[in-house]
């Protein structure tokens, strides 16, 4: 079955990728059995400055690779990490500075309610989300008494079909969305005369704050936006600039984010704020970035270089991590000889030419080195090692990194 190539132009303009700068490739097809796309170009548009997933290849539509490996539901996602509550209240607090109390206030793509719950703590009554996953849908109530409603923006929901809002907020959400003009516009059938938008995405101009292997590129990520391809696309649908500031946390080890706040336009002042002259601010953001990862590969392909690995050796990890490794050639796919992942979705899936091993099935298996191709989760995985016994050797190629930097 032939697969779709999605984006030939750039959401944000329209102007086709032929006239836009390509600055990356990302290759996912060893590992395409597990994830949504073959690959990808990432772009750098000509007219809006919007980075973007071009020309993708599809592997299997989206919706089929959320159901089956969503991180959104059971385990511990419910438990949120230090961080997260930080940005969640860095948003409550730039919310706090203009819109009162009893303000009506949505939530898009809430998952199980966090940051609505923080806006509960913070006084806000008036509380609604959309999100979705029913089983997020009902942890929000259960645990948080906010009222969640199943579904995504543009559903019929009837609860909310008369339903105006003061605030609508965008929390991780247009960085995913290969249709970004769409949501922009519902949200504005959705606002109170003059109301208002909060939009938290990933910020290009802090990508290189982080060390990591263009993970930034990532299968959920497919839109990277500096100010002033934002602004850019805003001032399209008739937002006013309002306000933007920025957090530096680190998100699961990804860049920090972005929080803009825009105003909903007058119709009468709507044609005003499509022609303007937009402003970059990113100071080569993205050039860093990609100066930065060339180096980070560098140093791991010299690095395993060291390692005696002419038997071959197994890799801890199935995710993107172990693709962009193979991609840059500081693993071979000829050397893998099994795939090791704790993730049961993906075992007995054949990926990187091997067939995915729960973690006790490495028993059984001949004693070669293990290549951990975690940056996040090294220190877990090799414990694990430890604690099975195993007496495989282990190459921990990003703790090596990060502990070079100490």
């Amino acid at each position: 079955m032939l697969k779709r190539i999605m984006r030939e132009k750039c959401p944000c303009c329209g102007t086709i990728n032929e006239s836009n700068e390509k600055i990356f490739k990302r290759d996912f097809s060893p590992c395409r059995l597990i994830v949504p796309f073959v690959g990808y170009d990432v772009f750098s548009c000509s007219k809006c400055g919007l980075y973007y997933a071009g020309n993708i290849e599809e592997s299997m539509p989206l919706d089929d690779y959320y159901e089956l490996m969503s991180r959104y539901e059971g385990g511990n996602y419910h438990s949120i990490s230090p961080d997260l509550i930080e940005l969640y209240r860095h948003v409550v607090r730039l919310i706090e500075k203009t819109v009162p109390l009893e303000a009506d206030i949505m939530d898009v793509g809430c998952a199980f309610g966090g940051l609505l719950n923080e806006l509960k703590v913070a006084g806000y009554c008036n509380l609604y989300g959309v999100e979705p996953s029913q089983e997020n849908c009902d942890y929000a109530m259960d645990y948080y008494g906010i009222q969640v409603y199943q579904g995504e923006l543009g559903d019929d929901i009837p609860e909310l079909r008369q339903k105006k809002f003061d605030i609508i907020i965008l929390c991780g959400v247009l960085e995913h969305l290969m249709d970004i003009h769409a949501s922009i516009q519902q949200c504005r059938t959705m606002l109170k005369q003059g109301g208002r938008i909060i939009i938290v995405v990933p910020d290009v101009s802090l990508f290189c704050e982080h060390k990591d292997l263009y993970q930034e590129f990532s299968i959920e990520h497919i839109n990277y936006f500096d100010k002033k391809s934002l602004q850019y696309l805003m001032n399209l649908e008739g937002y006013v600039f309002e306000r933007l500031e920025r957090s530096h946390i680190n998100i699961m080890g990804l860049a920090g984010n972005s929080i803009s706040l825009w105003r909903k336009a007058e119709s009468d002042c709507y044609l005003n704020y499509k022609q303007k002259e937009y402003t970059d601010d990113t100071n080569g953001g993205m050039s860093a970035y990609l100066e930065q990862c060339a180096d980070f590969a560098t140093r791991m392909r010299k690095r395993m270089y060291d390692y005696d690995t002419g038997k071959g050796y197994y890799v801890w990890g199935a995710g993107t991590n172990t693709a962009m490794l193979v991609q840059l050639n500081i693993i071979s796919e000829k050397l893998i000889k099994g795939v090791i992942d704790s993730n049961l979705n993906y075992t007995g899936m054949e990926v990187y030419g091997n067939r995915v091993l729960s973690p006790d099935e490495l028993r059984a298996e001949e004693c070669l080195p293990i290549v951990i191709a975690s940056q996040y989760a090294y220190s877990a995985i090799e414990k694990k090692i430890k604690n099975m016994g195993l007496k495989n050797h282990i190459i921990n190629l990003f703790s090596e990194e990060m502990d070079d930097d100490k």
